[in-house]
């Protein structure tokens, strides 16, 4: 595993073997070097933040780059390259385009980002764990020991128990409040009617029971009379329900009548669309063109055969025939002619005769040559000009075929569109003769029954008996009695809803109170729940921290005056608190004992940097076995790197 630091602001050409301690002095580097690390593995700063500088602010930024490589214990590397791009404008200039263009390979294969390969190196790789809250480091320690830990859910548990706790004292007030709203309840004594008032009460009664007889013959004949009123009306609501039955048929008939009409209209004046054919006298013109052309043109088999016919076309072939006729007239340039035998080198007649066929041979050869490529061009017109009168044909024949099949199409469509129109004529015609029947018998139907309710006559009610007088003085006395009997039946209910209130109210609390003794079992077996989780923690603690320095963990008080549990994060080293009763090395050898450890319960195997390490001399810094690079600072004006 090593780190390759080619350039990063003021570094470059730099291989740091892991693990490693980096030491020197103030603004030499050390720190630089840490931030490439994490600039290489997430293209963040130490803290896990964008960025603010990966230049070195004295280049120009045509030389700026920051280009770091990382290779792990399998071999593989991960190298990231920010450096500017620029754009030339249409003028020339040129501009800054993108001031940090990244690239990132992975084993020099381009990749989007192999960042999220070390989402866990902030976490795990650095002090991250000792810069937080007590109560963040709580939860980043229990969720690693959840494992090692009993299955129980401590926090569930305590808000369970908080919410037991409101339970006990809410039933408790409850209860408070049921028993002082049953003190308050108080019965009322009744009141006592005069006798005179009550014989005054008799008559009047007396009196209402002759009155109710008189209003029985009264509801008797009110009776009557309303049984002819509702014949009267039901009778009437009956023919007016079906006049205007009869009347929206009507209505409904006359609108699908002119509906018809109009279907019938739209059908007459219908008109068929017929496809037109295409016009084929261009491709005719076009096509007897061509074969003109053709006409004029012949294909050869045979180069002889095409000499007779156009060797008087080539100027070089017919210069050729010229230089033949001169030379067997003995008139041509015979310079090329000798008469040396070749074989035997004596000069003869027949020798020279042999060269001056050769050449004339040669001559003969050169014009079959031309000969030969006039004809394949002569050919490859011929050719050309048949394919396009071929092309042309098998166009025309299949605009042809579609022009008799469009044809063929309108005539049937012509055939198909007289016989639905007929057919749709007919059926609307058929259609307004029976809706003009049905109109005729519905408007006869609504006359009749026009009539038959102008004929319906009220009817004649029968007379109502003389009503019956009370005095007022009676009345008054009524009402009197009537006050003071509600009153009392007033107070009998008030009374009687007491007792009934009373006798729920005391069933209401003894259940209240065997829910509250249902609460205290629950919260004393749930308090014996949550201290059972915690009574091993230590001896956990010791036995998965274990190392040079006695680790321990206090993870939470229980505070006996509020009976409540409070979080509480503790580490302690060799009985002293860390970080404020530690100091130099120890301090340091601390944090990777217990980040080593951490690493282990994550199975974080990456790398792990330290920045402002501090050690002693007699305590050096310990790497726990981490692929480890610390860097510390010294008094040294040179940077050192060394393996720990």
């Amino acid at each position: 595993m090593k780190i390759k630091i080619n350039k990063f602001k003021r570094i470059q050409g730099l291989t740091i073997a892991v693990p490693a301690e980096i030491t020197g002095g103030n603004g030499i580097g050390k720190t630089t070097i840490l931030e490439a690390i994490a600039f290489c593995l997430t293209g963040k700063d130490l803290t896990g933040k964008e960025m603010a500088q990966v230049y070195d602010n004295r280049q120009d930024l045509h030389d700026a780059i920051a280009d770091v490589s990382f290779f792990d214990n399998y071999g593989n590397e991960f190298r990231r390259k920010v450096q500017p791009t620029f754009e030339t404008s249409r003028n020339g200039e040129e501009r800054l385009k993108i001031l940090r263009s990244t690239k990132c390979t992975k084993n020099k294969i381009d990749t989007n980002d192999f960042g999220a390969e070390f989402q866990d190196f902030f976490r795990f790789g650095t002090d991250y764990f000792f810069n937080q809250k007590e109560g963040d480091q709580r939860t980043i320690f229990i969720d690693l020991m959840k494992s090692l830990l009993p299955t129980f859910d401590v926090q569930e548990a305590q808000l369970k128990l908080k919410s037991l706790k409101k339970s006990q004292l809410d039933t408790v007030i409850e209860i408070k409040n049921i028993r002082a709203m049953v003190k308050e309840l108080k019965n009322e004594e009744s009141i006592a009617i005069p006798d005179s008032l009550q014989e005054s009460e008799e008559e009047y009664q007396t009196l209402i029971l002759s009155s109710l007889n008189n209003q029985a013959l009264t509801a008797k004949i009110n009776s009557e009379n309303n049984s002819l009123i509702d014949a009267h009306r039901i009778s009437k609501s009956h023919l007016e329900a079906l006049l205007e039955g009869k009347e929206g048929a009507l209505r409904r008939y006359q609108s699908e009548m002119k509906d018809v009409e109009r279907r019938l209209g739209s059908v007459k004046d219908e008109a068929l669309t017929m496809l037109a054919v295409d016009d084929l006298s261009e491709l005719y013109e076009k096509a007897g063109a061509i074969r003109e052309q053709l006409d004029g043109l012949r294909y050869f088999d045979d180069v002889r055969e095409f000499g007779k016919l156009s060797a008087t076309k080539n100027a070089i072939v017919t210069q050729n025939i010229e230089k033949i006729k001169a030379l067997l007239n003995g008139e041509g340039d015979d310079t090329d002619v000798s008469d040396v035998c070749s074989a035997c080198g004596v000069a003869s007649p027949e020798a020279r005769q042999k060269s001056l066929g050769i050449k004339i041979e040669a001559i003969k050869q050169e014009n079959r040559d031309l000969l030969t490529i006039d004809m394949r061009a002569s050919n490859n017109a011929y050719l050309t000009v048949k394919d396009d009168l071929e092309r042309i044909a098998k166009n025309l024949n299949k605009a042809e075929a579609e022009n008799v099949s469009i044809l063929k199409d309108n005539e049937q469509k012509a055939r198909s569109f007289k016989i639905d129109k007929t057919n749709r004529t007919e059926s609307a015609t058929k259609d307004i003769r029976e809706n003009s029947a049905k109109i005729e018998v519905l408007t006869d139907e609504i006359a009749v029954i026009k009539v038959r309710i102008s004929d319906l006559k009220e009817p004649i009610l029968k007379s109502l008996p003389t009503e019956l007088t009370i005095s007022g003085e009676l009345k008054i006395a009524h009402d009197k009695f009537s006050e003071m009997r509600d009153k009392n039946i007033g107070i009998a209910a008030i009374n009687q809803n007491n007792q009934r209130t009373k006798t729920a109210k005391e069933v209401a609390i003894r259940e209240y109170q065997s829910f509250l003794a249902d609460l205290d079992i629950k919260v004393v077996k749930l308090q014996t729940e949550i201290s059972a989780y915690f009574s091993n923690l230590g001896a956990i603690v010791a036995k998965e921290f274990e190392g040079k320095i006695e680790i321990g963990v206090q993870l939470l008080d229980y505070v006996i005056t509020k009976d409540e549990y409070k979080d509480c994060f503790k580490i302690t080293a060799n009985g002293k608190i860390f970080p404020s009763e530690c100091n130099g090395a120890l301090a340091n050898n601390v944090k990777l004992q217990v980040l080593r450890t951490l690493q282990r319960l994550k199975n974080y195997t990456g790398l792990t940097i330290i920045d402002n390490a501090e050690a002693n001399t007699t305590q050096p810094l310990d790497g726990e076995g981490m692929a480890l690079v610390a860097a510390r600072a010294t008094t040294d004006s040179d940077l050192s790197i060394k393996t720990i």
